[in-house]
């Protein structure tokens, strides 16, 4: 039989139901898909190619329509966060909360379940365009000192919620969003109240405390609705650096 492996120009690059030819323009493409180079599928001839090319760029198609999901569900998250945050809860509660505190958390989970079924890559592309959108939106529709306290904040934790998601994706299911979103929300409250509300008299540091307290109970609350998607939202299984995924390495 002839040896398939001859035909280099008909290979492709396939991670999942996604894939692009090798070859120029192969960098790009892996890029505007998110594409891992973990497997290697030979075709016999052009013809071939092109009907498995279409078929998997159109499964393509739904992953990035899910990735800009995730930048408009992000950009929602953070412009509604940072409209309610100058609006404190009623009665005692007031020096304590902002309604802000409740809906903020929400970013996590999208940054973490883009992160699960698309790896750190597309996580991080998630939080960036949603940066982007959410600050100039924040900028028409909020103060513009929040606006940037919000960015900053913003930026830095999601970052480090993608790093610290993506070192524990192996270990059991809770860990890794719970302990990023830990981490990304001290870092959220910290740098967001100090930036905003540092010098205005108002009582920033209870309700820093208190947005602390209720991204935690946030954080625990989103595990549910984590949980019950593990099933529809795929983990992508990490590259190592000799280009084999961990499940291969485990097969091997």
């Amino acid at each position: 039989m002839r040896d398939l492996r001859q035909r280099p120009e008909h290979s492709f690059e396939c991670s999942g139901l996604c894939f692009c030819l090798t070859g120029a323009g192969a960098r790009r493409k892996q890029r505007a898909l998110f594409l891992r180079p973990d497997l290697r599928i030979v075709v016999p001839d052009t013809g071939t190619a092109r009907f498995v090319m279409r078929g998997f760029y159109q499964q393509g198609s739904k992953k990035m329509k899910a990735i800009i999901a995730g930048i408009l569900a992000m950009a929602a998250t953070v412009v509604a966060s940072n409209i309610l945050v100058e609006y404190p809860l009623p009665g005692v509660l007031a020096n304590w909360l902002t309604f802000g505190a409740f809906t903020y958390p929400v970013a996590f989970l999208v940054t973490d379940l883009t992160n699960r079924a698309r790896g750190a890559r597309a996580a991080r592309f998630v939080v960036l365009s949603g940066f982007a959108i959410a600050v100039v939106l924040s900028l028409l529709f909020a103060d513009a000192r929040i606006a940037m306290a919000s960015g900053t904040a913003f930026l830095v934790a999601q970052l480090m919620d993608v790093t610290v998601f993506d070192r524990l994706r192996q270990a059991s299911w809770w860990k890794a969003p719970l302990v990023s979103s830990t981490i990304g929300s001290m870092l959220d409250t910290a740098l967001f109240f100090s930036i905003a509300f540092v010098g205005t008299g108002l009582p920033w540091h209870t309700w820093a405390l208190g947005d602390f307290s209720a991204k935690m109970i946030m954080a625990m609350t989103c595990l549910a609705p984590f949980r019950l998607l593990m099933s529809v939202v795929r983990p992508v299984h990490p590259v190592r650096r000799d280009g084999r995924t961990s499940a291969q390495s485990a097969r091997a």
